[in-house]
Formats: C-alpha cells, sequence, structure tokens
C-alpha cells in the first residue's frame, strides 16, 4: 500500500479522533486499541520520513514508532510535576505528536510492500514452531493460580522444557535456513515473548513485591491524577502507564504486567540484528540467531516490569543503538531519546546513561585522537564517581543523615557479599543439582569472556568504541566504592546492596554486544579451521548445544525450589485477597492497623492502594506493616519470632494512634502451629480463612 503525507495525515487525524472519543464516551478496550496502534503506525511512519535515508526503510519506520512512544513518556513527564496526569492531559498528549506534520522530510515515506512473509519450501517447519509456541503458551496459561506457588516450575513439568528445547533449535534451524528476515525477526519476538512471559501468565494475581508496589502506585495515579510527593522517579513509566490505560481503557494491570515482556521482544529482535549486520557486517542469520544471548544471561530479568527492569531493556537498546551511531547507522536523536527516557523513568541509572550517550557523542564528533583519549579517560573517572555523588546529593536534598564515609580497601568484604548466593541455597545436594549451579556461577564469567575476546578481536575499532569497555569498568568500580565507601544511614544491610548489585548488572550489558561477536568469531573460527566436522555438522551440534543452554536459562531465570535452592519468596494467592477483604469489611472506616507479611500487605496495597496512612512520631506509617524495614514490621517480626504478646499490639496502636489491631498469619510460616496458639491466648478475637490464614483482633483496652 502507498501512503502520502496527506493520507498518513488523514489517518492520523481519524485515529486520533477516535481515541479522544473513546477517552470520554466509549470507553471501548477494542476501540482504543485500534485507534492507538493506528496512531502510532501512521504518526510513526510519517516520523520515518524525517529520519536519515541510510537508515533504511525498515529501520526508519521501526525507529520512527519508537520516537513517537519517547515522545509520549516525555510529555507526560512534562505535565506530571506542574499538574497531574487526567483524562483531559491524556487527549492532549494525543493530540501533539499530529504537529510533526509540519516537519520537512528528509527521506521518502516507507512504502508497504506486500510479500510471502514465510517461504514455501519452510511452511512446514514455521508451522511446527507455531504449534510447539502454541502448546507452550497453552500450558502456560492451562497452569495459571490463584494459589501459593514459590516458583513456577513446581506446577510446570518436564515437557514444558523439551518443548521449549524443541522450539528454540527449530527457531535456530529456520533463521540459518530462510532468508526472509522479516518472518524470522517474528519467530524469535514470539519466542521471547514466551520465555518472558512464563511469571506474567502463571501468577494471576501478581508476581514480584517491587513490581506490585510500582503497579498500585500507577493504579492511584489514574485516580487521583498525582500521587504526592512528586519525587523525580519513575514518572516515565507510570506517566506511560497510566495514559495508555485512559486511552485503551485496558487495565493498569494488564498494560503494567506485560509491558517490559511486549516491549523487549518487540524491540531486542530487530534492534540487534540491525546493529550487528549494518554496523558490523555479520551475516544475517548469525546476527538474528544471536540475540539469543539475552535470554541464555538469566539475570537480564525482562520478565518483570518495574522501572529498573524498563531502565535494563532501554540500556540493551542505548548500547546496540550506540554502535549504530558510531558506524554511522543510526542517528545521534536515537539512543539520546532511548537515554533521556531512561533518565525520567530511573534517574540513578538513567543518568549515568545519558553521560554515556553525551560522552561517546562528543568524543565521535571530535576526530583528533590526543583530545579523544583524555576525554575518554575524564569520563571514566566521572561515571565511576557519579553514583556515590548522586546518593549523597539525594540524601542532602531530601533532607536525610548524610551517608557515612569509610576506607574501600577496608571494607573489600562487604563488595564481595555482593558476589554470594542468597541463604535459600543449601550448602549440599545431589550431585546433578550441584553441576547445574556451577554452571549458573560460570555463565557470566563465560559471557565477559566472551566480551574480551571480541572487542580485541574486532579489526578496525575506532578510539571512541573503548567506551564500552571503560564503561563496564566504572560501573563495577562504582558498585565497589557504592558499597563499601558509603554507608547510608538508617538502611538495613540487605538493602545496601542493592544498588550496587544493579549497577554490576548495567556495567555488563556495556559488554553483551562484544560478547556476541566474540561468540560469532569462536564459532565461526571452529567452523572454517576445525575440519574435524563439516559445516552442517557444526551447525547441528551449535543449534543442539545451544537449545540445551537455553532451556537451562530459562529455569534458572526464575525463582527455583528443588534440592539445592528452597526458594523463600512467595506470590499473592487468593487467601491473601479473601482476608484484606475481610478486615476491609469488619470496619467502617480506616482507623485500624494490620501487622502482616509483605505479600498480603501488598494485597492490601493493591486492592485498595495507598488508602491509608497515619503520621507517627516515626514519619508517616502505611495501615499494613510494609515497607520490610518500617516500624511496623519489626514489631510483627517480633509477633512471630518472639511470642505473641499483647504488650507488642498495644505498642502498634500506641504508636499509630488506633483502638484497633490485626495480627495475620499464614499458612506456610515456620511454627505456624505455635504461633497460632500463642496468639489466642492474648488475641480478643480470631477468624480464619480457608484454613489458610488467620486474623487475630486485637483492640485498646
Amino acid at each position: 500500500m502507498y501512503f502520502n503525507r496527506k493520507k498518513l495525515l488523514a489517518w492520523a487525524i481519524c485515529s486520533t479522533i477516535l481515541g479522544i472519543l473513546n477517552i470520554f464516551v466509549f470507553q471501548n478496550v477494542v476501540v482504543g486499541s485500534i485507534a492507538f496502534l493506528i496512531y502510532i503506525y501512521t504518526i510513526g511512519t510519517w516520523t520515518s520520513s524525517l529520519l536519515p535515508r541510510y537508515m533504511g526503510e525498515q529501520g526508519r519506520r521501526f525507529w520512527g514508532m519508537t520516537l513517537i512512544i519517547c515522545l509520549i513518556v516525555l510529555l507526560n513527564v512534562i505535565i506530571y510535576y506542574p499538574y497531574k496526569i487526567t483524562s483531559l492531559t491524556t487527549a492532549f498528549v494525543f493530540i501533539i505528536p499530529l504537529f510533526l506534520f509540519f516537519f520537512k522530510q528528509n527521506s521518502e515515506i516507507p512504502t508497504d510492500k506486500i510479500e510471502n512473509y514465510f517461504e514455501r519450501s519452510y511452511c512446514f517447519p514455521t508451522a511446527l514452531l507455531l504449534i510447539l509456541e502454541a502448546i507452550l503458551l497453552y500450558t502456560l496459561f492451562h497452569n495459571q493460580t490463584a494459589e501459593v506457588l514459590p516458583s513456577p516450575w513446581m506446577t510446570l513439568g518436564k515437557s514444558f522444557f523439551i518443548i521449549y528445547a524443541l522450539a528454540t533449535a527449530l527457531l535456530i534451524w529456520i533463521i540459518t535456513k530462510t532468508k526472509r528476515t522479516t518472518s524470522d525477526i517474528i519467530l524469535t519476538s514470539l519466542h521471547l515473548f514466551i520465555t518472558y512471559s512464563v511469571a506474567p501468565i502463571i501468577y494471576k494475581l501478581g508476581y514480584g513485591f517491587d513490581g506490585l508496589i510500582h503497579r498500585a502506585t500507577e493504579v492511584w495515579i489514574q485516580t487521583n491524577g498525582m500521587i504526592t510527593p512528586k519525587n523525580p522517579f519513575y514518572i516515565g513509566q507510570y506517566g506511560f502507564v497510566v495514559w495508555l490505560s485512559n486511552l485503551t481503557h485496558i487495565s493498569v494491570q494488564i498494560i503494567d504486567v506485560y509491558l517490559v515482556p511486549v516491549l523487549a521482544s518487540l524491540s531486542l529482535p530487530f534492534v540487534i540484528y540491525y546493529t550487528l549486520k549494518k554496523s558490523w557486517n555479520l551475516d544475517g542469520d548469525s546476527a538474528l540467531s544471536l540475540v539469543l544471548l539475552l535470554p541464555f544471561l538469566f539475570i537480564t530479568s525482562l520478565h518483570l516490569t518495574t522501572p529498573y527492569n524498563v531502565v535494563l531493556l532501554l540500556t540493551i537498546l542505548t548500547v546496540f543503538t550506540s554502535i549504530g551511531y558510531i558506524r554511522k547507522n543510526i542517528p545521534w536523536i536515537i539512543p539520546t531519546a532511548l537515554a533521556l527516557i531512561s533518565t525520567v523513568i530511573h534517574p540513578f541509572i538513567g543518568i549515568p546513561l545519558l553521560g554515556f550517550v553525551i560522552a561517546m557523542i562528543i568524543i565521535q564528533v571530535n576526530k583528533i585522537k590526543k583530545i579523544q583519549i583524555p576525554l575518554l579517560i575524564l569520563y571514566t573517572f566521572g561515571i565511576t564517581l557519579l553514583p556515590a555523588i548522586m546518593f549523597t546529593m539525594y540524601l542532602k536534598l531530601g533532607g536525610y543523615d548524610m551517608p557515612v564515609f569509610s576506607n574501600p580497601f577496608l571494607e573489600i568484604e562487604k563488595f564481595l557479599e555482593l558476589f554470594k548466593r542468597p541463604y535459600w541455597y543449601r550448602q549440599n545436594s545431589p550431585l546433578l543439582f550441584e553441576l547445574l549451579y556451577i554452571w549458573q556461577r560460570l555463565i557470566i564469567p563465560l559471557v565477559i569472556g566472551f566480551g574480551i575476546i571480541g572487542f580485541f578481536v574486532k579489526k578496525q575499532k575506532k578510539i571512541v568504541e573503548y567506551i564500552f569497555p571503560l564503561t563496564a569498568l566504572s560501573m563495577w568500580i562504582a558498585a565497589w566504592l557504592l558499597r563499601t565507601w558509603i554507608v547510608f544511614p538508617n538502611v538495613i544491610n540487605l538493602e545496601q546492596g542493592g544498588y550496587p548489585t544493579r549497577l554490576l548488572v548495567i556495567g555488563l550489558l556495556f559488554l553483551i554486544p562484544w560478547s556476541m561477536y566474540g561468540i560469532y568469531y569462536i564459532g565461526k573460527s571452529l567452523i572454517d579451521g576445525v575440519q574435524t566436522l563439516s559445516k552442517r555438522q557444526w551447525m547441528t551440534l551449535g543449534i543442539i548445544i545451544s537449545s540445551v543452554l537455553l532451556m537451562v536459562s530459562l529455569y534458572l531465570s526464575y525463582p527455583q525450589r528443588n534440592p539445592k535452592v528452597y526458594f523463600t519468596g512467595f506470590n499473592v494467592t487468593q487467601y491473601d485477597v479473601q482476608t484484606v477483604e475481610w478486615i476491609n469489611a469488619d470496619n467502617t472506616n480506616y482507623d485500624y492497623v494490620v501487622l502482616a507479611n509483605s505479600i498480603t500487605s501488598v494485597a492490601a496495597l493493591t486492592k485498595y492502594s495507598f488508602i491509608k496512612h497515619f503520621q507517627t512520631e516515626q514519619g508517616e506509617l502505611f495501615y499494613y506493616s510494609i515497607p520490610t524495614g518500617g516500624p511496623l514490621y519489626k514489631i510483627y517480626q517480633k509477633m512471630l519470632y518472639e511470642g505473641q504478646k499483647r504488650e507488642y499490639m498495644d505498642e502498634v496502636m500506641d504508636l499509630t494512634g488506633t483502638n484497633k489491631a490485626y495480627f495475620v498469619v499464614n499458612w506456610y510460616w515456620d511454627n505456624f502451629n505455635t504461633i497460632v496458639e500463642g496468639a489466642k491466648q492474648t488475641a480478643d478475637s480470631w477468624h480464619v480463612i480457608n484454613d489458610k490464614i488467620w486474623i487475630f483482633t486485637y483492640t485498646s483496652r
């Protein structure tokens, strides 16, 4: 189909009108979704004509739509801080991108070519792959649960992994055999979506404590327009999710749960393929097959939507598009836009990423070697110290106690603790599981090793490309300094290591393209240099090994429970929901406090949002006992582990100024029966939810 400016503008205006009508009148999911898709396609297609011609039709169309989404995110952030996000602002943001039609074209509008996406000679393998993927999806939906499930693998049998490995092997084989890039990218996207959707599909009521907190915040913003105080964190994600929900009337929960899996599966195959093929001249089948290194690296947690995981994805895209910019295949606006969006979603990671992009552009533009090298050195020192500086400034501006500075060389053990396995790993287990988790230990060193090899064997490197390993090194040193040099007041030891651990992961992402090149180089060298096996035999062996290793990484990407690992986390269950509903119905107002575990508490947050806080001498406290480092949770732990004494509940009521408090005990706690019998001796009354959760009521006397 041929589009010109007038046709695109007409379609864009029609979709805008339809979208605005859906916001205020129709409020229909189907109408809203259609309006959004047409809108993104038409305005994205026009935006693609504003991009340089050298990007090619596919590249310009993809990045045109991506830049529109980036613009929408930024507009919502700009509106949110002085005002709020409402149905009216949603319509306003929907209209603004239409003004892009006033800009002058830099290239022709990409044409839609009607073609056979799937080669006839490979219809059967493609159909078989689609059947395998459909079986995987059916299995996931069939095993959806609202019961407690510490690991998704406790409900999925061995057959799921066998089918996944077969689907992976068949996908790689199809990629290496066919010549239709579009169909290969579509199939890869489908496989990635299933890879990243195991937990989102299985856990019907929610998975991941942090994700549920962020989702509750988004619901609150949708209802009230904003949440106070207006902190400079996460608004990029919050604003976009609320905006999209207001427009399409798809629930915030569905959009939030699938945001990262969908964006990752749609973007990674094309961006990585485009970069490796266009910038480094890898053959197309190798470039696309190497996308599967990301699910192999199990720490890239793209199965859960949180601001950190959104920025994790944006960092990967920024790294690859930066290579494209250096090799003059992508304009500067694209990595800059991605880094800027990262900054308004998660400043503590986005600001260093934006610094990386700015430094890269400055060094790239400056062609004088004597200036480029000092700039690289200056950048390395700056990015190393930046996280510590940002945290210190945040504490200072927020009125918190300043951090304590120590000698990082004397506190090296604190840094090494980041690499220790959590307490739920058992010391001894059967040999098979010991070997499995030895392999888990080896995955990251292997990826780093491939990255080092790839960087040094890559020919014709530019000076500016040294910024990638230097950034990785800087992030790792920054993690060391942040863990050993600065001690944050009133932060528990476990949380002290949270951000440094994230810096270690972010640093690794800057080596991913080079790791891919290292794998490509070693594989090509084996095929060309070792004649013991034919090329076909090498390919077959490579496909088998890759599919098995990816199957293992899929297992390691989600929580496990086996003879080696006893993951202690739990998901929200129907009993948690019934518990918070019963407590809510037991009261006419919110003048009560509840001591419960974090999962039950987050169920209340999901159900009733931030409906009640108490102003206390220890600060503002939510009426359920979260966060885990807060005073209410500490008293909850006393009730669990130091005897079910009434004085603890009186302490809670005195602290919050209430006359009523609840103590909630879940059936999966250790010493559950002992805790229940102890609480019976001190509580005024109790109620049992399905023989699973006991609710003990205490009133002031």
